[in-house]
């Protein structure tokens, strides 16, 4: 397969496990905040 194309799937990939991870985040932070609480 191609550089380009496989370069541009691994791009996605990380792209879409960032906006996971971000997710995540920041639903444990607000669990978090709302434990101290």
């Amino acid at each position: 397969m191609p550089r380009e194309w496989n370069r541009g799937i691994r791009r996605k990939w990380i792209e879409e496990n960032l906006q996971k991870a971000i997710a995540a985040g920041r639903n444990g932070m607000s669990k978090n905040l709302a434990r101290e609480r």
